[in-house]
């Protein structure tokens, strides 16, 4: 059976998650959780992902010209 998400456990997770671990170190540490499983938690928590630096770059959309020659 799998743990559930106690208070314990999601304190664990945060403070994991502001150490820099990533999903897959979180989910060993904790044990008997996905790595998935812990993605979807911080993802519900809002937790943002401080050591990871390709979130940070926003997204751009490309440009198109419509006009004629």
């Amino acid at each position: 059976m799998r743990e559930k998400w106690t208070d314990e456990r999601v304190q664990k997770l945060k403070q994991l998650r502001l150490e820099g671990k990533t999903a897959y170190e979180i989910a060993s540490e904790l044990g008997d959780v996905s790595r998935n499983a812990v993605i979807g938690k911080i993802h519900r928590l809002g937790l943002s992902s401080p050591g990871n630096k390709k979130s940070s770059r926003p997204v751009t959309m490309p440009t198109y010209s419509f006009h004629k020659k």
